[in-house]
Order: structure tokens, then sequence, then C-alpha cells
């Protein structure tokens, strides 16, 4: 690719992409746990500096848009797993007569009862999660109407594609199990 020299330590990650493992002359391992960490870092300075709001400075907007789509595609799993376990809690608490949440405080304000973790925490959690899904559809819209500048900036528009799919189909699964009733729950 032409452009990878400007992707730096990004560019096994973005420029071709590993089908394993593999090793570097340096024994470590493309797509390791330290490589996210690292790109985790290198998008975390340009942003601090600031370089990517430059129109000039087109490879750091690349390491900006490739950066943010794989790490949030990454994030999406933790979603679906801690929205699922949390499901799962509360349906099996349920089953066995409890409140679906542990510790779950009856509060009195202005005359009525409510619990804190059942009508005020879990339902804001799953309206942040409907904001992520919202937030997800727009960015993956903003990236299809910006197709043709995207690949010129020498971004791999079809990998930054399924990325964004899959993220909103993680961050979506996780919003399904997080309305479910719980009765309708166990999938």
């Amino acid at each position: 690719h032409p452009l990878s020299s400007f992707l730096g330590p990004w560019k096994t990650s973005f420029v071709r992409r590993p089908s394993r493992v593999q090793r570097r002359a340096d024994g470590s391992e493309e797509g390791s746990f330290e490589e996210l960490i690292q790109e985790t870092q290198g998008l975390w300075n340009v942003i601090r500096e600031g370089d990517f709001l430059d129109p000039t400075k087109i490879s750091e907007r690349r390491i900006v848009v490739m950066s943010t789509a794989r790490l949030t595609e990454l994030c999406g799993f933790p979603f679906v797993g801690m929205a699922a376990l949390q499901k799962s809690s509360m349906m099996s608490r349920v089953a066995d007569g409890l409140s679906p949440f542990a510790n779950d405080e009856p509060v009195a304000m202005g005359g009525k009862v409510f619990q804190v973790m059942g009508d005020v925490v879990w339902p804001s959690l799953q309206v942040s999660m409907l904001v992520l899904a919202a937030i997800s559809l727009t960015l993956l819209l903003s990236d299809e109407m910006q197709r043709v500048q995207l690949s010129v900036m020498g971004i791999d528009v079809e990998e930054l594609r399924r990325r964004r799919l899959a993220t909103l189909a993680l961050i979506t699964a996780a919003l399904a199990i997080m309305i479910a009733p719980l009765q309708f729950a166990a999938f």
C-alpha cells in the first residue's frame, strides 16, 4: 500500500489484515494485547495533541478514524458479555423469588417509593446503550457518505465498513439483551 508509511505502528493493523497471530522479529505477536495498548496510547497522543483537527495532516486523521473503528469494535464484545451476565443474574434471582437486583435499596421521594437499581440505574444504562447504538449508526452512515474522501485519505473503506457494522451489531445485541423482559430473555 503506497500510503502505509504514514501509519507507523498502525501499519500492520490496518494496511494488511493478518489472518492469524504472527511472530515479529522482536518476539512479540501481531494482534496481541500489547499492540492494542500501543494503539490506544498512540490514538490518545494524536487526540491530546489535536493534530487530527488540522486539515493538512491527513495521516493523523487516518489514524483517528481507523483506530477508533477498531477500538469500538473491540469494546462491543464486553458490552454484550456484561449485558448477558447481568440479564442471566437477574433471571436467576427472579426465578428464586428475589428482586432482579441484589442490594436494591428502596428510596422514598415525593411520596413515591422506587428501587434505585431497578427504577433508575438500569433504565439509565438502557438509554445509554440506545445512545451508543444511535452514535454507531450515525458513524456508519457518515462513513458511507464519505467513502470517496476516506479512500483518498488511504483508508481501507471495506475494512472500515466491516468494523462499523460489527460494532453496530454488537451494541444492538447488547441493547436487545438489556431491554428484553426477564421471561423472554432466556434465549
